[in-house]
């Protein structure tokens, strides 16, 4: 489809400066012809960047709740700027709430592989240990039966949840499609390929929750997600290990390219357990400060941090008990050379041999030193929530 040159759409941005301490407001620009920004600062009332192509801003990275870093600035995007890019783009860019519950928690690399192969789009995730009032505030919206809600709710704490928000070209619709019939039973005889038909045990044991509506999408991530800080610390446990554990981050290309749950699903298939997820968006800052180690040993360092700020990535910490204490060595020998194509040519069967481009976009970051594994998961885990 061919586009006029002037056709664009149109959202407010924030860009929280930090000299001065406060946020600034933007009319952003997406020129839909050439991929291109515009930047004008209201407060000032002056362009603040000319119509520009900016590597790495796609119009899929672009929506109402996304970061987008611009040229070392990381801009919220808090609204649309008028009707007409609302009115186009609410269905391309749905969101949709679910969470993989505790009986589902080995398959989450399958999972989250069948979900982005459907094209939609993780934006938010986060693994918990839910506690029971919140589990009986959800279920309340779910079930009129109290032993029905009782019975689900014994399910819901008995281990972590991984809680998600997608979005996507109707989302919702999209999402209950691919979980299938809540009766697993059902989904296997008349949708065997869905998540609940290939993964489900029965009407307790179904995997997954999704949202069955956009507005009970909005309502679920603001309980489970977008709450007050206060709420959520009371409501949820942490469920990752810090004992015999190491840390990993699924970069943000690895994450734009869809590779999320296959990367999950080759880490579990090797004696290793996920026992931690959060995803986060770093500014080029929290990016120097984490990377800052590498600074003056490693050539690509700029690369690296700009890699890593430049969208969502996902932090882990991973387990295993056939490695005890020497998991942080083994799992960064599966992880393979920092460098791919070594990785290809030495180690074929690692992580980065089979997901990483190039030096900077290797697919994953490992901790290095035993002794860093705890500091690393502080940092991600406690520092930055």
């Amino acid at each position: 489809m061919s586009h006029d040159f002037f056709e664009k759409y149109n959202f407010i941005a924030e860009w929280f400066d930090p000299e001065a301490s406060f946020s600034k407001k933007f009319h952003l620009s997406y020129f839909i012809k050439d991929d291109s920004i515009e930047l004008f600062d209201l407060r000032n009332l002056r362009m603040f960047l000319k119509r520009t192509k900016c590597d790495g801003v796609r119009l899929c990275d672009i929506y109402v709740g996304a970061s987008v870093k611009i040229y070392s600035r990381l801009m919220k995007i808090v609204d649309y700027a008028d009707v007409e890019t609302k009115r186009k783009l609410s269905q391309t860019s749905q969101k949709t709430f679910g969470f993989i519950k505790p009986d589902g928690i080995n398959k989450k690399g399958a999972i989250f592989d069948m979900i982005l192969e459907r094209g939609l789009k993780v934006v938010n995730l986060k693994m918990v240990l839910m506690n029971n009032d919140l589990a009986r505030r959800f279920l309340r919206d779910q079930f009129n039966d109290y032993s029905d809600i009782l019975s689900h709710e014994q399910i819901l704490v008995s281990g972590p949840c991984i809680l998600f928000e997608l979005i996507g070209e109707n989302s919702v619709q999209v999402l209950k499609e691919l979980a299938g019939p809540t009766n697993p039973d059902i989904a296997r005889k008349e949708a065997p390929t869905t998540i609940r038909g290939l993964f489900g045990k029965d009407t307790l044991h179904n995997v997954l929750h999704a949202a069955e509506s956009f507005e009970a999408a909005g309502k679920e991530a603001k309980i489970f997600l977008f709450g007050e800080p206060s709420t959520l610390e009371k409501n949820f446990q942490p469920c990752m290990t810090v004992t015999n554990s190491t840390f990993c981050i699924i970069k943000p290309h690895a994450i734009q390219e869809g590779l999320m749950g296959k990367i999950i699903a080759m880490i579990e298939e090797k004696n290793f357990k996920v026992t931690g997820m959060k995803m986060f968006h770093l500014n080029t800052a929290q990016a120097e400060e984490f990377l800052e180690v590498y600074k003056s040993v490693v050539p690509e360092y700029s690369g690296m941090v700009s890699q890593l700020s430049s969208g969502p990535c996902l932090a882990m910490t991973v387990e295993s008990e056939s490695y005890g204490p020497n998991t942080p060595q083994e799992f960064r020998n599966f992880a393979g050379p920092s460098d791919p194509d070594i990785a290809k040519e030495l180690r074929p069967n690692t992580i980065r041999a089979k997901f990483g481009k190039d030096k900077v976009k290797n697919a994953i970051h490992v901790t290095d030193l035993p002794e860093d594994a705890p500091l690393e998961i502080e940092y991600f885990f406690q520092l930055l929530e």
